[in-house]
This record gives structure tokens, C-alpha cells and sequence, in this order.
């Protein structure tokens, strides 16, 4: 029998429904074969109907429709309110108001007043009720306001720390979304890895049912193959269920339908390999995060102390009256007057405040120094994770080619009656694993590479290749 090279998932799927065996199969390239399992089994989990989805488009809507990022963007503009409120320390406070009237007072009775035609030439008069309506303008300038000034800077430093935690939580969005979108190329693989066992357990069970009804074997051959099938098809039920488990992620992440099926059209490409020399490093964001909230931290201490420095105002204020003729003729008027406010004594609560904002500046400066020897420690596992990965995935795939090999010539013996139903078993189990493995390390050695990048302080996407930046 001629051996056919498979170079596309459709001629695979047509292969195994023709009933050939596995042992039959022989590829030119493991690139080859990766390529068609994950296209096989893009083809087998889910219908045609299914919505396609490049890693381009879920990096894309992730932007958008993440609740992680949503929650960091809130919390950044909820900053940059504060900041934006924290401006009323120099700015004036500009206020109309108008009231409308109606007063009587002793002032207003027996009013006395003279008049010579009259008898006695000396009367009283009565002025009051009076009705009318008071409208005024009112102007508050801060002159000299320390507290509030030092209480902008300490909101503007904690806005623009909010800004780069946004910038770090976008980035680590990236990686995740890569996590998940391949994590479903990679419970595919094992899906298919899980169906060619199940294949291949089935011809087992074929072969020893046709050497036992020959004579051949036992019993107890067609005993451990039909436990093997059956074995093989409980891995299948159970990958089927991890590759929905990993659609629902992906599903959840970007905010889509979790009943409508979703097709991942990009496949998972090979992970670009360590690089030679150490990234130049640059400033993390979450770094930067944290050094800003120090900074706004310290300004909190320096707004405390300056509560004891006395509020110096402008006031001024535009009046005018509208009624009766006693209140119109004299009610109009205007003021200009400085305002000097100074508490001398709060009891202890400004020496409580500086203690709380000198203490949290002592926790921020922790947190800076916690922070970074986090991130020393993340770059330096980082690289080693790429390196381990890589070499591990070279190492898989030879592995996985020689348990083709294996499995291929387990199957001849036992088919010329040469070999044991043992060896059998023990090989596809075998190659099952490998190629799992092979696929399992290449995912590990692609997000390694975006994570060291990450870690460095660069784009994650920096990790992929070129065709997928």
C-alpha cells in the first residue's frame, strides 16, 4: 500500500473515515503535522455556522469590552475628577442669588417727621411692612491657600498614577487574551490528539478480535483492548469538555455569547526563539504606577502640615433692591474685604493627619521597594521560562516524531504476529502524550516570549511573530 503525504486538515478527516490505520501515516514535516491537527481540529469542534475570530479581532474587542480594563479606565477617571475638583484651591467661586422679601420691625414704627401745616407740627409714621426683592452677586478669590495647593498635587500625582496602572492592566490584557485565545488552539490539540488514540484503540480491538478468532492471542488481549477503547473514548469526552471550558473563557473574556460557537482562525504559530542578548530596559508601567502614588503620598504629608498656615480670601459682593421705597432707597450696595482664616488649635487632629500621611508615605516607599525586586526577580524567570520552553519544545517534537515511529512499528508487529498486544497499548499511549506535550511547550515558549517582553517593559505583542503584531 502506497503511503500518502497529508498536507491539509480535509484530506486528513477523508484519510481516518476511509478506515486507514494511523501506522499508515507518514509526514514529510512535523510542521506539517502540527499544522493539521490544529486545523483538523478547528474542523471537528465546531460547525461551520460557527463566528471566526483572528487573534487580531479578540485583542481588539478585549480593548473595549474587558471588565478588567472597564474597571481600571473608572477608577482612572474617577482620579482625574478629584484632580479636576482639587482646582477650586485657586479659582474663585463666583454666586448669584435673589430673595424675595417681606420684613416689619420697630425700626420701621413711629418714624417721626415734620410738618408745619400740620397740628402738632410734629407727627409719627408708620413705614413697615415692606416688600420687596434682594439680588446679589458674590465673589470668594483664594488668596493664599496651601492646603489646597498641596492638595492638587497630591490628587495630579495620584491621576497620573491611575493612568499608567490603566497602561500596565492593557498590556497585561494583551498576554491574557493571547493566553486564552491559544488555549483554545491547544485543548483542540489535545482533542485531536485524544480522537487518533481513540482511532487507534478501535484497530487495536479490530486486530486482536481478528488474531483471537485466528488463535493467535488470548482472551485477555480482546479484554485490554476493549478497555483501552473504551479508555480512549472517556479521554475524548473529557477533552471535548475542556475545549468548551476554554471557548466559554475566551467568551467571557470578550464579552460574547457563550451558546453561539466561536472558530479561533489564527493558528497558534511557533514561538520565536530567546533572544541572544538582554533587552535595554525600560520604565514599567506598573512600576511608574507605584512611584507616582509615593509621590502623591509624600504630597499628602506636606498637605497635612499645611494646615496650620492660615486661608487668606477676597471677598466682594453686588447688591441691588427691588420694592417698597424704603428698602429700594437704602438697600443697594456693595463690598470688597479680605478674609483671613487660621485655626490656631484642632485639638490632635492635624498632628493624627500628619501621622497618617507620613505613615502611608512609608507604605508607598515599601510597596516601590517590594515592587521592584518583584520585577528583578519576574525578568530574570522570565528569560528562563523562554529559554526552558524553547528547549523543551525542540525536544518534544523529536519525541513526538519517534513516538510515530514507535507506535508505527508496534502496530506492523503485532499485526504479523510478531510483536505483543502490550506494546501496542503502551505506544499510543505513548505518542497520545508526546504530542500533547509538543503542543502544550510551543504554547508554553510563545508566552514566554510575551512575557519576558512584558516584564521589560515593552509591548507583549513585541513576543510574537512578525505577522501577528
Amino acid at each position: 500500500m502506497s503511503h500518502p503525504t497529508l498536507h491539509n486538515p480535509a484530506a486528513i478527516l477523508a484519510y481516518i473515515k476511509a478506515g486507514f490505520p494511523l501506522r499508515h501515516f507518514r509526514f514529510q514535516h512535523w510542521t506539517g503535522i502540527l499544522l493539521c491537527t490544529l486545523g483538523l481540529t478547528a474542523l471537528l469542534t465546531f460547525p461551520l455556522h460557527a463566528q471566526e475570530l483572528s487573534l487580531s479581532a479578540a485583542l481588539e474587542r478585549a480593548s473595549t469590552q474587558a471588565t478588567e480594563l472597564q474597571r481600571l479606565q473608572q477608577q482612572q477617571q474617577l482620579a482625574q475628577a478629584t484632580y479636576t475638583r482639587s482646582a477650586q484651591a485657586y479659582l474663585p467661586r463666583i454666586s448669584a442669588e435673589s430673595t424675595w422679601i417681606r420684613a416689619d420691625a420697630d425700626a420701621l414704627e413711629h418714624i417721626p417727621s415734620l410738618n408745619l401745616r400740620a397740628t402738632p407740627p410734629v407727627t409719627t409714621s408708620d413705614y413697615g411692612p415692606i416688600e420687596g426683592i434682594v439680588s446679589g452677586i458674590n465673589i470668594l478669590q483664594p488668596l493664599i491657600h496651601m492646603e489646597g495647593w498641596m492638595g492638587r498635587a497630591q490628587a495630579g500625582a495620584a491621576a497620573r498614577a491611575r493612568a499608567a496602572t490603566t497602561e500596565w492592566g492593557a498590556q497585561m490584557l494583551i498576554l491574557k487574551t493571547a493566553q486564552v485565545y491559544f488555549g483554545v488552539h491547544i485543548q483542540g490539540a489535545v482533542l485531536h490528539a485524544a480522537q487518533q488514540a481513540l482511532s487507534a484503540a478501535r484497530q487495536a480491538l479490530e486486530s486482536a478480535r481478528a488474531n483471537y478468532s485466528e488463535g493467535l492471542v488470548s482472551k485477555l488481549d480482546v479484554s485490554r483492548a476493549r478497555a483501552e477503547a473504551h479508555r480512549a473514548q472517556a479521554r475524548v469526552y473529557g477533552a471535548e469538555a475542556e475545549v468548551h471550558k476554554a471557548k466559554n473563557e475566551l467568551a467571557s473574556l470578550l464579552g460574547l455569547n457563550p451558546t453561539e460557537a466561536i472558530m479561533v482562525t489564527t493558528p497558534l504559530p511557533h514561538p520565536l526563539p530567546p533572544t541572544e542578548y538582554p533587552l535595554p530596559q525600560q520604565q514599567r508601567a506598573d512600576i511608574a504606577a507605584r512611584e507616582l502614588m509615593a509621590e502623591s503620598a509624600s504630597a499628602g504629608v506636606d498637605k497635612a502640615r499645611a494646615r496650620i498656615i492660615p486661608k487668606v480670601n477676597l471677598l466682594a459682593r453686588q447688591q441691588w433692591v427691588n420694592g417698597d421705597a424704603a428698602l429700594e432707597d437704602n438697600g443697594d450696595a456693595w463690598l470688597v474685604g479680605v478674609n483671613l482664616e487660621w485655626y490656631l488649635f484642632e485639638g490632635l487632629n492635624r498632628r493624627g493627619e500628619i501621622a497618617e500621611a507620613k505613615a502611608q508615605a512609608e507604605l508607598a516607599r515599601v510597596e516601590i521597594t517590594e515592587k521592584k525586586r518583584a520585577a528583578g526577580a519576574q525578568q530574570h524567570n522570565s528569560l528562563n521560562d523562554w529559554v526552558a520552553s524553547w528547549k523543551a519544545w525542540e525536544a518534544s517534537r523529536t519525541a513526538a516524531e519517534s513516538a510515530v515511529t514507535a507506535a508505527d512499528l508496534a502496530a506492523r508487529r503485532y499485526t504479523e504476529g510478531l510483536g505483543n498486544l502490550t506494546d501496542v497499548l503502551h505506544t499510543r499511549a505513548e505518542l497520545f502524550q508526546r504530542q500533547v506535550d509538543a503542543s502544550r511547550y510551543q504554547y508554553h515558549a510563545l508566552l514566554a516570549g510575551m512575557s519576558y517582553y512584558l516584564h521589560h517593559g515593552y509591548n507583549p505583542v513585541q513576543g510574537l511573530p512578525p505577522k501577528l503584531r
